[in-house]
């Protein structure tokens, strides 16, 4: 099939900047690479929305920090999902570990907020879709397809993710060579990937790269898995908990990978966490990504015990109406039996939409059977659904072009968080990122082949 000129430009653009992907990646076997999935033309966003989504970002980074401090909390808003899910009952007891006898000295997030637009009469919302702690990727995808729309004629929003991210990257390893009197050039950083093969290496690489560049080559980034941090020939944590790997002290572990499949791995997952080394995510903020806590957004009294009025205030219109089931007498319950049209079930799990129930004859029947079934309510939270704006657009996937489309535009905003003995150090924006998919998908995740990567076109209000 031959395609137009410009997608082919754009094609080759981003072939160019390493806008690729490896698909059914396998360690040591060569397979070859594809450009990942692209959009035309920016997805339009109001000037105000944008900036507020900006100034949100440094609350929402905040309430993320506070809420997963308070152990008491924590496991109070978790101990019925835990009951019953095996995955955040074993992060939950490694947290409670970490709190107990092993506190993270220095803490750093890099999160991402993602949003999709409503408009309602003549005025644009965003409604927040989920937050993300530990699958905040494609940043360094995302400012390259910027680039190449502005290389074709567009006017998309500037976008610096990478060197952002890199930049709270390089300073906690420099907290962590201050803090315990090491030297830089003593010191790596490990990014945990995916196995048996990593996807999306190119844009974890891009982070890698500019990592190495601020700490002027000085400090290895090193790409390693959870099955060589279970092998304990690798491995030593000395009494302070510092940990050395293949005999170099680890200063950061920047994960891309958080399943565990065996208890060799989730061992090791352990063994990161009670260590004094960095970690993005840690515990705590991982365990942020379950949907109960974004349901607890909604919570006015309960956002008072950690941010102000006013900070309660710039974010309280970027909450869509939600609770988790276990809340079986919430209004919103018995509304949703009433219209189940309007609602959706969201897994608790952050990633890509997979597991989310939207049909409204199936969100129906599921909650018919969540009425016996309490074991069935602890595995979702009810969401009201958003009524998302449409624009037309061109996606781009694997060298074929579908539309002009109606398409649906989700906006992702990237902070980046560093605290260092309980002092914020950093708290700011880190970029965007825009993927676009079908006006009727509802798999959102690139990497699941929902979504195509985009920029953002700043409108005026």
């Amino acid at each position: 099939m031959v395609v137009a000129e410009s997608v082919w430009n754009a094609i080759e653009l981003a072939e160019s900047f390493g806008c690729v992907v490896r698909r059914a990646a396998i360690d040591g076997e060569h397979k070859d690479v594809e450009h990942i999935p692209l959009t035309m033309e920016p997805s339009p966003i109001s000037k105000q929305n944008f900036l507020e989504l900006e100034a949100a970002e440094l609350v929402f980074s905040e309430l993320i920090h506070k809420m997963s401090s308070d152990r008491d909390f924590m496991n109070e808003a978790l101990k019925e999902t835990a009951a019953e899910d095996a995955f955040w009952r074993r992060l939950l007891e490694i947290y409670n570990r970490v709190q107990e006898e092993a506190p993270n000295p220095i803490l750093l997030g890099l999160h991402r907020m993602d949003y999709l637009l409503e408009t309602i009469g003549n005025d644009e919302f965003a409604r927040m879709v989920e937050f993300n702690t530990t699958a905040a990727s494609m940043g360094g995808h995302a400012e390259k397809i910027a680039e190449i729309h502005r290389i074709n004629g567009h006017k998309p929003e500037d976008n610096s993710v990478t060197p952002k991210l890199a930049e709270h990257l390089a300073e906690s390893v420099k907290a962590y060579s201050k803090k315990f009197n090491t030297p830089i050039e003593n010191l790596t950083v490990l990014t945990i990937r995916e196995t048996p093969g990593s996807v999306n290496f190119s844009d974890q690489r891009k982070v890698e790269l500019s990592v190495s560049k601020r700490l002027g080559y000085k400090c290895p980034v090193r790409r390693v898995t959870f099955t060589d941090l279970a092998n304990k020939e690798n491995v030593k944590i000395t009494g302070d908990r510092r940990f050395f790997y293949q005999g170099t002290e680890v200063a950061t572990f920047y994960m891309r990978d958080v399943s565990f499949p065996t208890e060799e791995l989730w061992k090791a997952r352990e063994n990161v966490d009670t260590s004094v080394a960095v970690k993005c995510p840690s515990v705590q903020y991982h365990l942020m990504t379950n949907k109960v806590f974004q349901a607890c957004f909604s919570n006015k009294k309960l956002l008072h015990k950690y941010i102000s009025q006013e900070e309660i205030e710039s974010i309280k219109n970027f909450i869509a109406p939600m609770c988790y089931l276990t809340d079986w007498n919430n209004p919103i319950v018995t509304q949703a039996f009433s219209t189940p049209s309007s609602y959706c079930l969201k897994i608790l799990r952050e990633g890509g939409h997979l597991g989310n129930i939207f049909d409204e004859k199936e969100v129906l029947e599921t909650l018919e059977r969540m009425k016996t079934d309490k074991v069935l309510r602890t595995e979702y939270c009810l969401m009201g659904k958003i009524k998302s704006d449409v624009h037309p657009n061109t996606l781009v996937r694997s060298g074929k072009t579908d539309g002009p489309q109606r398409t649906i535009a989700e906006y992702g905003i990237f902070g980046g968080f560093l605290c260092v003995d309980g002092e914020v150090l950093k708290n700011e924006v880190c970029g965007h990122l825009v993927r676009v998919k079908p006006e009727h998908s509802h798999l959102g995740g690139v990497n699941v082949g929902g979504a195509c990567v985009g920029s953002m076109k700043i409108v005026e209000n």
